[in-house]
């Protein structure tokens, strides 16, 4: 495609606007409400009982919507937001905004979707490229100031409207915005197939995570010198478990409650969302509880009366948080060497072990394994995925060698192994993070008409 060609200073003027800086003379500047319709009526809808798309704000990824539920008009046409192909839909709430969680709307069922309400809906008007404002939607002194402009509580900070109506923005000529269109097409695949391949060796190494800690912790391997050896047939006894076949001779398989003194989870605080303050306790949710690990980048806290008013779900050092409701179902992580106080909400189950259980850690993994997600996701009805209550919870079956020692091995083993396989995931992520970077930075120079596209254009192969 060649070098990138940016305006000469000659061409450039001052554009009154303090984060822009200097603008090409030729470009107009105006407001986003003038570009486009913000959350079109859905009143122009003429047959409520045709069936339509359902897309809640999860389903938006990066350029892209996963279109894969379908509802009748008529049932979500109150309390949900409405949109149709060529429009555009974006997330404005937090953290989905700042990911740039945005798409062109397309292959709609009979042209027409619904959307959950954190979704913004913006209809291009007549006379301005509809990619253009796409990609001007993700430059990045509007995702910003966007994330400054937030308004609500943390972790359900949304993007008020009046932002994005009142943004000003620079305008060119329609053909230099086709031309801008056009380049940012070409450039962001390219950004855009790079990332993807690392996010599918990100995916690669989890799933060979996963198989490591099974085999370890089911026993179909042992761990001699720090070396994984495989078990002889003659080591190994059948477990009476269908889906795991084989354990070791002197390993037992036994309910989790009867490891446990505690399996219970937190709820929702009085006044919900509107409880939580900026200083306080720090409050758990499925967000939060990751197999790698806590996360605390979209936390929120409780207050001290609450936290009181919630004791039985404070959570203590080495429990084992398990989440079992919703999309991240499964998911786990322990409470170890934490130097802040926690409670958790409905949504995350804790799981403490007996006192004299040693390794703990051990149980962690058990839970992130084969043998464990199987009988969680068979615990599942149909497609409602309603969740798991406290006696399926303590009725999954645990195995365990009965000597600590072994445990402890087979833990320290795990440990090393799986800091190297994290350290080259986080590697990946950082790439990640800098490659989305690089392609708003272009985004933001494209749009801004930094960069000179008037003689821009497509090259085929070959040519």
């Amino acid at each position: 495609m060649g070098e990138i060609k940016y305006r000469a200073e000659e061409e450039m003027r001052n554009s009154g606007i303090e984060w822009l800086e200097k603008v090409p003379h030729e470009w107009g500047v105006t407001k986003l409400k003038y570009m486009m319709l913000v959350n079109p009526v859905k009143s122009e809808i003429k047959n409520k009982n045709q069936e339509c798309s359902f897309v809640p704000m999860n389903k938006i990824h990066n350029g892209t919507i996963e279109i894969d539920d379908v509802k009748r008009i008529s049932e979500v046409y109150d309390g949900y937001t409405y949109f149709k192909n060529g429009d555009i839909v974006m997330a404005k709430v937090t953290p989905c905004f700042e990911n740039g969680d945005i798409a062109i709307a397309s292959d709609l069922v009979n042209n027409i979707a619904f959307g959950t309400t954190e979704i913004n809906v913006f209809r291009v008007k007549y006379g301005y490229d509809i990619r253009f404002v796409y990609y001007r939607l993700q430059e990045s002194h509007f995702m910003k100031y966007g994330s400054v402009h937030m308004t609500g509580v943390a972790g359900l900070k949304r993007l008020p409207t009046s932002y994005i109506t009142d943004f000003k923005t620079l305008i060119p000529r329609m053909r230099e915005q086709q031309k801008t269109s056009n380049f940012l097409d070409v450039k962001t695949a390219q950004f855009n197939t790079i990332i993807s391949k690392k996010k599918q060796l990100i995916k690669k190494l989890e799933e060979a995570k996963k198989s490591l800690i099974s085999e370890v912790v089911t026993g179909k391997v042992k761990i001699v010198d720090g070396v994984m050896v495989k078990r002889q047939p003659e080591e190994m006894k059948y477990s009476r478990v269908e889906w795991l076949g084989m354990i070791p001779r002197d390993w037992e398989i036994k309910k989790v409650k009867y490891f446990t003194t505690k399996v219970g989870s937190g709820k929702t605080p009085k006044g919900g969302a509107e409880s939580y303050v900026d200083d306080g306790i720090i409050f758990l949710r499925s967000q939060n509880v990751h197999n790698n690990g806590i996360e605390l980048g979209d936390i929120v806290k409780i207050d001290k009366r609450t936290d009181r008013e919630m004791s039985n779900s404070r959570v203590i050092d080495q429990d084992l948080l398990l989440n079992i409701t919703g999309a991240s179902i499964g998911r786990s992580s322990i409470f170890i060497n934490m130097d802040f106080s926690a409670n958790v909400n409905q949504h995350v189950c804790i799981i403490r072990l007996r006192k004299e259980i040693e390794n703990k850690e051990f149980y962690l993994y058990l839970l992130q394994s084969h043998f464990l997600q199987d009988q969680i996701m068979s615990l599942q009805t149909g497609t409602s995925r309603e969740g798991l209550n406290f006696e399926q919870i303590k009725n999954l079956l645990f195995t365990h060698p009965k000597s600590d020692d072994e445990r402890g091995i087979a833990l320290e083993y795990l440990r090393a192994q799986l800091n190297d396989f994290n350290n080259i995931i986080l590697k990946n992520k950082i790439q990640i993070q800098k490659l989305k970077q690089a392609k708003r930075s272009l985004i933001s120079e494209a749009v801004t008409g930094k960069i000179d596209l008037r003689d821009w254009e497509i090259v085929e192969e070959g040519e």
